[in-house]
């Protein structure tokens, strides 16, 4: 009966060091992710509200090439020309949106979509591209942060 007190607080014990370790582990990630740039934060919060949807489930961003970006805004990524190797913010809003301001036929309803894309350039804070979809960018190999709109 000893031996089996015993090895139960040895099991309750490495139970009590993995989740310190765990829950340390999350901490040390979560604190060496930098916020957003203020600028990216304030266009993606004006651009949500444009967009229809001032309050969208998720914001996500990403510094990468604008060639890395291009598939995301609908564009291939020789249509860059020369700049492929650009560094630009990458942004992704997922919500509930209707571009009531986009050009359509006479008579035809705005387009709708679930999912905006949009590139920033760091140096101007001026958006290069903005794609809306349905379904969600295929942003794999891409490391996307979350963060909060203003």
């Amino acid at each position: 009966m000893d031996r089996l007190r015993h090895s139960w607080r040895l099991v309750l014990l490495l139970a009590a060091v993995l989740a310190a370790l765990v829950i340390g582990v999350g901490v040390a990630r979560s604190a060496s992710v930098s916020p957003p740039p203020d600028e990216l934060v304030k266009y993606a919060t004006e651009t949500a509200a444009y967009c229809g949807d001032a309050a969208p489930m998720s914001a996500e961003y990403a510094l990468t090439t604008a060639a890395s970006a291009a598939a995301l805004v609908g564009l291939t990524p020789g249509e860059y020309g020369a700049e492929f190797d650009k560094k630009v913010y990458v942004v992704v809003l997922h919500g509930s949106f209707v571009l009531q301001n986009a050009r359509v036929p006479v008579g035809a309803a705005p387009p709708k979509g679930e999912y905006v894309v949009f590139t920033l350039d760091p140096a101007t804070w001026s958006s290069t591209d903005l794609h809306l979809g349905s379904s969600p960018p295929d942003t794999s190999g891409m490391s996307l942060t979350p963060f909060s709109l203003q």
